[in-house]
């Protein structure tokens, strides 16, 4: 989440949304990557100290657990964007895991056909494995039609479309 995140900065965002679950913060501290990644919190809501509204120079991440909302949300260039997101073990050939990663893409693209968001632009992002490659190219064409993007995340955070046009 906090990958694409970052990836929406890049590309010209100026203030991000995301909106996790408990069990986000139930694995992973996002206020500590928040704060070595040289955001610094100006304001907090909620009952965690994960909620709040984080700035790092021109640029603004808010935290908020919202249930509804997609997992990243943010306008570049005038395109409101919506991500949802899902994580999983990359490094694996466990059956399992691999089953979850399957199951993780057709969850968020179905997410993403079901969600009554008016978002211009919308993108499923999950972790970046042969599994879900192999699937991104078999599914890349009906979301394309669908408007939907699929983006591979790897585990050094570069992204990449799946089924990008270029």
């Amino acid at each position: 989440m906090l990958a694409v995140a970052e990836w929406m900065f890049d590309s010209g965002a100026t203030e991000v949304s995301i909106y996790p679950d408990g069990m986000h913060v139930k694995e992973f501290s996002i206020q500590e990557w928040l704060t070595n990644n040289g955001f610094r919190k100006t304001a907090a809501w909620g009952k965690t100290v994960h909620a709040g509204i984080f700035v790092r120079n021109d640029q603004t991440m808010r935290v908020q657990f919202l249930p509804g909302c997609g997992d990243i949300v943010t306008v570049i260039g005038g395109v409101h964007t919506l991500v949802e997101a899902k994580g999983g073990c990359i490094n694996t050939k466990h059956s399992g895991q691999l089953s979850k990663l399957r199951k993780h893409l057709y969850e968020a693209v179905g997410m993403l056909l079901d969600n009554r968001n008016d978002a211009d632009r919308l993108i499923a992002a999950v972790p970046r494995h042969t599994e879900t490659e192999k699937i991104a190219g078999r599914m890349g064409p009906r979301c394309t039609s669908a408007g939907i993007e699929i983006a591979l995340v790897a585990g050094d955070g570069t992204i990449r479309i799946a089924n990008s046009k270029e």
